[in-house]
């Protein structure tokens, strides 16, 4: 992402490229949550953090991710018949074996937080034949007992 700034007359120029405010590279998790966090409303920390994890996917070649895509921008999703609906999978991954990972990203604003179950079974409940795995992206600290032993039991969810 490149933020832009008004230039002179009509013309855009481009800043230091920057993920969320903070400039490239990203240092540390730490910095783009606190960026986060300064944003006003939630449903702009939720689209914050979903693009920020959607940035870590894409290039970071510890997490073996080829492909990144929104749910609502994902081409399997209309070609396969899914609502746009968003049911739980925020993100659709594809891995480097080409198989298909399935992302809920949950921002908290207080990190100490856990996630509860109600939170996370939707998306791991969603169409198990569609993907090889679930993955949950959280900045919260833990998830309740009954959301961690859901995730326990669905195969395949990191």
């Amino acid at each position: 992402m490149v933020e832009e700034r008004a230039g002179v007359g009509s013309a855009r120029e481009a800043t230091s490229p920057t993920l969320l405010g903070v400039p490239y590279p990203v240092g540390d998790f730490l910095t783009v949550e606190a960026a986060i966090a300064d944003l006003a409303e939630e449903r702009a920390r939720g689209d914050a953090f979903e693009r920020a994890v959607t940035h870590f996917l894409r290039h970071d070649p510890a997490l073996g991710m080829r492909r990144v895509w929104t749910w609502l921008d994902w081409p399997g999703r209309p070609t396969g018949g899914i609502s746009a609906t968003d049911l739980g999978i925020d993100l659709v991954a594809e891995d480097e074996r080409g198989e298909l990972v399935g992302v809920q990203v949950k921002f908290r604003l207080d990190p100490r937080s856990h996630l509860r179950w109600e939170e996370v079974s939707t998306a791991l409940g969603f169409r198990p034949d569609l993907f090889a795995r679930r993955l949950i992206v959280t900045n919260a600290a833990d998830r309740t007992a009954n959301a961690r032993r859901a995730t326990e039991m669905t195969p395949n969810t990191g």
